[in-house]
């Protein structure tokens, strides 16, 4: 990995925090033409051309390519462990902050997130649906009791 001031790493992660978390829910990979595509659907018009994120994405050490693959990747080890955070009071939080239009305008990403393994996404997408509401993440972080 090039040496990278923290500031960097970390404002890039942000910038590109859909496109990782996409990367993150596609546990068999993607062939470099997927991420090459995903990177172009998800760049927004103020962000750096696609090639250039690519790039970057390779430099940071965040994705890798597949051990026995050829141009295929998948994120790192340490973007691998990350692991989604489910409040304890997940229920309350749909009901008082949910929105439809939420719900709604995410149904791209959920269309994929309703046959998920991982027990919390399962947990986390049932609520929603159950209660027809979708959720700002940032909901999860401000309003918690921990």
């Amino acid at each position: 990995m090039a040496a990278y001031a923290p500031e960097a790493y970390f404002r890039f992660a942000a910038d590109q925090i859909s496109l990782l978390r996409d990367i993150y829910y596609r546990l068999e990979g993607l062939a470099e033409s997927e991420l090459r595509q995903l990177i172009a659907r998800l760049r927004k018009p103020d962000m750096p051309v696609s090639a250039y994120i690519f790039r970057q994405l390779r430099e940071m050490d965040m994705v890798e390519e597949m051990p026995g693959q050829t141009a295929f990747f998948e994120l790192t080890a340490p973007w691998k462990e990350i692991s989604l955070y489910v409040p304890a009071n997940i229920r309350e939080l749909v009901r008082r902050y949910g929105k439809p239009e939420l719900l709604q305008n995410s149904s791209a990403i959920f269309s994929g997130l309703r046959s998920a393994q991982d027990e919390d996404v399962a947990r986390v997408f049932q609520c929603l649906e159950e209660f027809g509401l979708g959720l700002e993440q940032e909901v999860l972080w401000a309003n918690t009791n921990g």
